[in-house]
């Protein structure tokens, strides 16, 4: 007896094309792509399906993955079968969401600060792309920055310019979250902060009219600038505009006076202060005339009084006599007593000339020229 069988012959089918092991997607931008396969059994009816979160594949093998409010990796299985065998395919898609630079950066830097800037940066993703198990890395190049400007892993910026980097400078830093490159460009303008070096002592005789006018150093060249003083002086007057201060002293403002002047440019936090003293002084005087009669073989005595800017008249303590001499060899002065004596002779007849001049403990002098008529 003869028993004959039907025997199948079934081919795996084949999904010939298909999407790469590691795909990525903009998120809300659905995941498109058209598989292809091929049986070698004529009769076959293949079947695709495929296993995911927002993915469907129709009987063409046309995949489509919606990504809206989803983000990170994704795994999905297609699946393609004739009814008796069937092939798979595995992939990952990553649903990226870009990353957004949100930190201001600082517009300038004063000359011998530090630049210490972080960029911030918003990105909705967690984790690393095609690994689930690692959380995200951003990655932060300079691309174009002065030399000696550095920036870390976590985008932490680093700079302390040098005089030669006044002015403007142009920073791009790239930062890439393993997808997309996002430029970050900014400049940075370094400013030289100004500095009086005009002096910070000045001296005025009372009567005398200060006129005096600030020097400012800067080396960005700055032509304007801004000044403010603050004192307790009444009656001064100071050009805000030219950093000038005028004033004219009075008995009552005899001593040392401070004020304070600071000037800035236009750019805040860059001003800087002088702390300038103003002593007004009044020189010492002569509180008694030598007489202007002296008659030929008659002792002719003098003894000067003075008295200093602060009412003192205690001589060889608050005032000193540096010179007190007359013409004639025969006159004697006694540095102890102050006293200068002098017993003309008939070869003096005529005018003749006393010195004096005056000093007090502070070193201000005061010099006279008498005429004494013998």
């Amino acid at each position: 007896e003869i028993q004959r069988y039907r025997i199948y012959v079934n081919s795996v089918p084949v999904i010939s094309y298909r999407p790469s092991l590691e795909e990525e997607v903009s998120q809300n931008e659905n995941f498109i792509f058209q598989c292809q396969s091929f049986d070698f059994n004529k009769e076959a009816l293949v079947q695709w399906s495929i296993n995911g979160e927002g993915a469907t594949i129709d009987q063409s093998g046309k995949i489509n993955i919606n990504t809206i409010d989803q983000k990170d990796n994704h795994v999905y299985t297609v699946t393609l079968s004739d009814g008796i065998d069937s092939s798979t395919f595995t992939g990952i898609l990553y649903i990226n969401t870009p990353p957004i630079i949100t930190s201001t950066r600082p517009e300038y830097i004063q000359l011998g600060d530090s630049l210490q800037y972080i960029i911030k940066v918003e990105d909705d993703n967690k984790e690393r792309p095609f690994d689930s198990t690692q959380k995200l890395e951003l990655q932060y190049t300079i691309i174009s920055a002065p030399k000696n400007l550095s920036v870390n892993k976590a985008g932490e910026v680093f700079w302390i310019p040098k005089s030669s980097q006044l002015g403007e400078n142009k920073i791009e830093i790239n930062v890439f979250d393993g997808i997309e490159n996002i430029r970050h460009n900014f400049s940075v303008l370094v400013n030289d902060a100004p500095n009086i070096i005009s002096t910070d002592s000045i001296s005025i005789e009372l009567g005398d009219t200060l006129v005096h006018l600030f020097n400012v150093e800067d080396l960005d060249e700055q032509t304007e600038f801004f000044y403010n003083i603050k004192t307790s002086i009444d009656e001064l007057l100071f050009n805000t505009k030219e950093g000038k201060l005028t004033w004219i002293p009075k008995e009552n403002d005899l001593g040392l006076h401070t004020l304070d002047v600071s000037v800035s440019d236009d750019y805040e936090q860059s001003a800087t202060t002088q702390n300038l003293k103003i002593f007004v002084y009044k020189k010492p005087e002569l509180l008694n005339k030598p007489n202007a009669e002296a008659f030929v073989g008659l002792d002719y005595i003098y003894k000067p009084k003075g008295i200093n800017m602060y009412g003192d008249t205690m001589l060889n303590r608050a005032i000193f006599i540096k010179e007190l001499s007359l013409q004639s060899e025969d006159s004697s002065y006694f540095y102890t007593k102050n006293i200068i004596n002098w017993k003309p002779k008939i070869t003096e007849i005529g005018n003749n000339q006393i010195k004096i001049d005056l000093i007090d403990s502070l070193g201000y002098e005061n010099k006279y020229i008498f005429n004494v008529n013998t």
